[in-house]
């Protein structure tokens, strides 16, 4: 994939975004705004000819001896966040044998969270592309200012008031839009309502969640 199109609240977060998706980082590509509205622009974002050098050695994701997986996710994202351009702090705010939780802290996160949080989880998959290339495995989490567990929340509160639409009304709710992990949720959240059911239809990345009512 050499371009990508976003829709994002500046051209500065499309451009971030766009990076982060292309794996490059945003010297590394040129963007064109394509289209401006009042949620924001979306630009088309495409890697340069003439990229620029690769990092040095000790931006390097390997893991070294005695080294964490959860030290090397650190200081991974750390550089990547470096090449954005976005002075943060990363710390590691969890972890278990399964999960490394990271948080980033600092001024102007809406640059790397993006809209709906396109652009953190386009530099989440890439954090895990590089830290779980070799040896142990943790799925690495990637959160800013506490934007995922806001989003959770918001998420909880959507998909009790559609359950209780769907009760009131006796029909079907369709959620669109959501990605994957944020259907699981609301799946989560619904799950123990005796008066209703949920499931997923449609195919990716058109795939809808139906709150229904349940047929006694």
């Amino acid at each position: 994939m050499s371009e990508v199109k976003v829709h994002a609240g500046s051209r500065d977060e499309a451009l971030a975004e766009g990076a982060a998706a292309l794996g490059l980082a945003p010297h590394q590509v040129g963007v064109e705004i394509l289209e401006s509205d009042e949620d924001g622009v979306t630009a088309l974002v495409w890697a340069l000819d003439e990229p620029a050098a690769a990092p040095p050695a000790e931006s390097s994701s390997e893991l070294a001896p005695g080294e964490s997986q959860a030290v090397a996710a650190r200081d991974c994202l750390a550089e990547l966040l470096r090449l954005i351009g976005l002075e943060a702090e990363v710390r590691i705010a969890a972890e278990t044998d399964d999960e490394v939780v990271l948080n980033v802290s600092g001024e102007d996160l809406g640059v790397i969270i993006g809209s709906f949080g396109q652009t953190l989880n386009a530099v989440q998959f890439l954090v895990n592309l590089m830290v779980n290339r070799s040896g142990r495995r943790q799925r690495i989490v990637v959160d800013a200012g506490g934007y995922r567990d806001r989003r959770r929340e918001k998420l909880e509160q959507i998909a009790l008031e559609h359950a209780q639409r769907a009760k009131n009304e006796r029909r079907g709710v369709i959620l669109e839009g959501l990605r994957a992990a944020e259907r699981r949720i609301i799946h989560t959240v619904l799950q123990n309502d005796p008066d209703v059911v949920t499931f997923s239809e449609g195919d990716e990345p058109h795939r809808r969640l139906v709150i229904s009512p349940r047929t006694h």
